[in-house]
């Protein structure tokens, strides 16, 4: 699924820098370009960096974010 549509990046390409190393917003943004283009996204970078999902039954989707929500 797609987390930042500006750079086309997805959540497994940002779980993928997470496995690489990557440990703060900045490094994932850095290495995969996800909000570095109109920045709607960047709240839920920080929920993956965090270890959140964005498709938890129990919450809506982070401010910003271009996600569909889930039925």
């Amino acid at each position: 699924m797609f987390v930042c549509m500006c750079m086309a990046v997805t959540e497994a390409g940002i779980r993928a820098c997470l496995h690489a190393g990557a440990t703060t917003t900045e490094q994932v943004s850095e290495r995969s370009g996800a909000g570095t283009g109109c920045g709607g996204c960047l709240e839920t970078v920080e929920l993956l960096v965090e270890g959140g999902s964005i498709l938890h039954p129990d919450t809506e989707p982070r401010r910003g974010c271009r996600l569909p929500r889930s039925a």
